[in-house]
């Protein structure tokens, strides 16, 4: 009999918290298909069905984690909120959606990140495409608004904030301080600094002096090559 998507999503879910619950207790490589469908209360059949391999369980997760923190994102009045202001709330939504599972989060990140190799089998990239998607779609709302000029090299620059989330994440990981406090304040300062660039339109001024050097300079020199004294 097949279930609807709600349910799915439900079993799915309990599969993730029955995965950090028995992770707790015991080291991931150590656990079992079949205690984790059993801690979730779901058939072993069942979760082969969503989670071909264990390691499918570590990707499936950050997957889950990243689409979650933008759903509840986009739950907020994000047309009264500047982009820097939405960029802060999708990072802090996700942490807070990540605190109960710190443990296991480290395990994921080590494994999908430290070894490069792991990626190419993991829907990473996918995942990474449909945040920057959403981060686009928001940075071009504040443009049609007028509180960002558009920089030039848009796409490349919208898709460092993909590395500068991760980096966050790295960052919270390590972080001892009660509360995360640290990242906390991280997260303020990158926001001031970042929100300070694109009102000052620095990406715009630093772009037109490389763009001067290379048209009046470099690239004179290459038409007009040095005639050597004979």
């Amino acid at each position: 009999m097949r279930i609807s998507k709600e349910q799915k999503q439900k079993n799915i879910e309990a599969v993730f918290k029955a995965t950090i619950k028995l992770s707790a207790k015991s080291d991931f490589d150590s656990l079992t298909m079949k205690a984790i469908a059993k801690e979730a209360k779901i058939g072993e059949a069942t979760i082969y069905n969503y989670f071909p391999k264990k390691e499918n369980l570590i990707t499936g997760f950050f997957d889950w984690t990243i689409e979650k923190a933008i759903e509840t994102t986009e739950q907020d009045s994000l047309e009264d909120m500047t982009f820097t202001e939405i960029l802060h709330t999708l990072i802090e939504n996700h942490l807070e959606l990540l605190t109960p599972s710190k443990d296991f989060f480290a395990h994921s990140m080590t494994s999908l990140f430290v070894n490069p190799l792991s990626l190419a089998n993991t829907s990473v990239s996918v995942t990474k495409e449909r945040y920057i998607q959403f981060i686009t779609a928001q940075f071009k709302e504040s443009v049609k608004k007028g509180t960002v000029q558009a920089p030039p090299f848009q796409d490349f620059i919208l898709a460092l904030i993909w590395d500068f989330h991760i980096g966050i994440l790295y960052y919270w990981l390590k972080d001892d301080k009660k509360s995360s406090m640290r990242t906390t304040e991280l997260i303020d300062l990158s926001m001031k600094v970042f929100e300070e660039v694109l009102k000052s339109d620095l990406f715009n001024k630093v772009y037109a002096v490389a763009h001067f050097l290379f048209k009046e300079h470099l690239l004179n020199k290459m038409l007009n090559p040095i005639r050597l004294k004979s």
